[in-house]
């Protein structure tokens, strides 16, 4: 995971993310296809091919209607009348509308939607079908029960418990959305079963979920301390004091954006937003951006969004005088990292000894593992590695558990099932970095054994919480402090989500020494990557998620392929360099993905910030390509 392949919003060719405006049933020239997946439930179900138009995900009706199908709602589509009528529970009466012209959704015979379609050949078959974009048909599913969350190109259909409506509610597609679990700034907010601690929030912020809700996929803000009118470097972001200017640019990667049609809005009346009125350009293609003068007169953390010409930009979220905001403490249950102490009186063990380890191999109960032994060598910590021996094809997981006078000792909680292979892994990172420097792979030592786990796995979120040996919350506090003055002072989870991201991308300064050459590269973890300012992709994705663990966010590393050359994603690549690690974090309803190493941006000085690669953006899709080995795997 040594690629970072950033660079400004420039290079990528898309298309701004206006609202869909196109000739309803209008048949195009063919554009780029993409696989998407339609998920029931979390389960897969179909991979139609889309394509994005406007800015925004074009899904075809067919497949959409095939899931309703598996759902028994009943969905009807007339070629002749453009009307597609859709049958199902509600617990709400839907508020008619007037037709306009284009194809209309009714939802047990009332009118909701007016929506632009467009005919295409599915690449599958051949056949002309009609495709409508993502955001229409979520809006529908709102209407009959269903949540309807679009992530990482998933879109996931889960039925609503009886009784109650669907909370989706994603802007064109994207896959922010309001969260519900808090809707005003200071009501108590609960992650995770437990009650995070509300503060008064410095800059007297509203609760910025509509923000979220109207973010379009193609339309993005970048702010920074140095005047681009100058040739200052400027100061790190993490030193921003209130009174002081930042310099705000709205853009695409696809369209001009003009001052005169820009509109700036931030969620607190102790910040003001001047308009710039002269023309700026960015990138060899000479785009015209809008520019615009942020200025907070207290501390706090600040969303602020762009309109140009009736589409607003994804929310970018600010820390103002971040040693100044007030939190109060709050402890994560212990299981949900995965660690826990070792209780006293479990029953006797079989003792073995190797290569200066000595340790006992007990049986696991309940899904947990004990582990216990002592060490003659000079070890601050032992890494604990767990393989699924029945399933050869999945990941391995690690824990990191320290070492005091020489003993070491916790319980760990499996995600596999059934035989598990434990291993007792000394320095385990720095094995790791000179299996990649040689290429000889990985000496494993010896000192393992088998144990059988009973009972279920963690489920998908629970799993999503647990540390490991590079994501080593459990033994940082500090990442727990960080992460809740953050988690506190901001007006809804998604913007929490998106200021610890922006968190790490102005702490690290990317180490191009390491990418430029992999007898450099080295493996360290989260809290030496804090503590030394330093790091490669690999490091901003696994620090973001152990601080978002820290306050209970369940977040996944994601492994995969980037370039920001492309405009479709390479899933074949086999240029090393295109290797690059990011994440995504629950938010309580869906998934937000995040590139901290990108939207950091390439700098001497962390001066630099933008949104581009938060949630499901055109130009995520467009640079980034899951690989599911690489995610959540040996090193997470």
């Amino acid at each position: 995971m040594k690629r970072r392949r950033r660079t400004t919003g420039i290079a990528l060719a898309v298309v701004l993310g206006v609202a869909p405006c196109s000739v309803a049933f209008a048949q195009t020239a063919a554009t780029t296809m993409t696989q998407r997946e339609i998920d029931i439930n979390g389960q897969s179900l179909s991979h139609p091919y889309s394509f994005v138009h406007d800015g925004t995900t074009y899904m075809p009706i067919w497949y959409v209607m095939q899931a309703l199908k598996n759902l028994g709602i009943s969905a009807t589509w007339n070629g002749l009348t453009h009307q597609w009528a859709i049958t199902g529970p509600t617990s709400v009466t839907p508020q008619g509308i007037a037709a306009n012209g284009l194809t209309g959704i009714d939802v047990n015979g009332v009118r909701v939607e007016n929506a632009p379609t467009l005919v295409r050949a599915d690449p599958t078959t051949g056949v002309y079908t009609t495709f409508m974009p993502i955001w229409y048909i979520m809006q529908a599913m709102s209407y009959i029960n269903l949540t309807s969350t679009w992530a990482n190109g998933i879109w996931n259909l889960t039925e609503a418990p009886a009784g109650t409506g669907s909370s989706s509610q994603t802007g064109n597609g994207s896959s922010a959305s309001g969260s519900t679990t808090a809707t005003t700034p200071n009501s108590p907010l609960t992650i995770d079963g437990q009650v995070v601690p509300t503060v008064a929030l410095a800059n007297a912020a509203t609760n910025d979920s509509g923000f979220w809700r109207r973010a379009s996929e193609s339309f993005y803000v970048s702010a920074q301390t140095n005047n681009p009118a100058t040739t200052g470097i400027g100061t790190p972001l993490l030193q921003v004091q209130p009174n002081q200017t930042l310099y705000l640019f709205a853009y695409t990667n696809g369209t001009d954006v003009v001052d005169q049609n820009t509109s700036w809005y931030v969620n607190s009346l102790d910040a003001t937003i001047t308009p710039g009125a002269s023309e700026w350009t960015m990138g060899n293609n000479n785009r015209q951006i809008a520019k615009a003068d942020f200025v907070a007169s207290a501390p706090g953390i600040y969303t602020i969004q762009a309109k140009y010409n009736g589409v607003y930009s994804v929310p970018l979220v600010i820390t103002v005088g971040q040693s100044r905001l007030s939190s109060t403490p709050f402890t994560l249950p212990t299981k949900y990292t995965g660690v826990l102490s070792l209780p006293m009186g479990l029953p006797a063990a079989p003792q073995s000894t190797h290569a200066g380890l000595t340790y006992l191999k007990g049986a696991a109960a309940g899904g947990w593992i004990p582990i216990s032994g002592a060490t003659t060598r000079p070890l601050s910590s032992i890494t604990v590695l767990l393989y699924n021996n029945r399933n050869k094809t999945q990941s391995f997981w690690d824990y990191r558990l320290p070492v005091v006078h020489g003993v070491f000792s916790g319980l760990v909680r499996s995600p596999f099932t059934g035989s598990v292979l434990v291993t007792l892994f000394p320095n385990f990172l720095k094995t790791v970095t000179v299996s990649d420097q040689t290429g000889t792979g990985y000496t494993v030592p010896n000192s393992s054994y088998s144990v059988n786990v009973s009972g279920p796995a963690p489920t998908v979120l629970r799993a999503a919480l647990l540390s490991s040996t590079q994501g080593d919350y459990n033994m940082s506090p500090e990442f727990n402090a960080i992460a809740a003055t953050l988690l506190e002072n901001s007006p809804s989870i998604n913007t929490a989500v998106e200021a610890i991201s922006n968190y790490v991308s102005e702490s690290i300064l990317y180490n191009k020494a390491e990418l430029q050459s992999a007898t450099n590269y080295y493996y360290q973890d989260n809290l030496s990557a804090l503590n030394s300012g330093s790091g490669v992709c690999q490091d901003y994705a696994s620090l973001t998620a152990s601080l978002l663990q820290s306050v209970g966010i369940p977040t996944e590393f994601l492994g995969g392929l980037a370039n920001s050359a492309w405009t479709t994603p390479n899933a074949l690549s086999k240029n090393p360099l295109d290797a690059h690690a990011w994440v995504q974090a629950w938010n309580g309803t869906s998934w937000i993905l995040l590139d901290p190493t990108w939207n950091g941006g390439d700098q001497a000085v962390n001066s630099m910030i933008s949104d581009e690669f938060v949630t499901n953006t055109v130009s995520f899709n467009d640079t980034h390509v899951l690989v599911p080995s690489s995610s959540n795997g040996l090193i997470q």
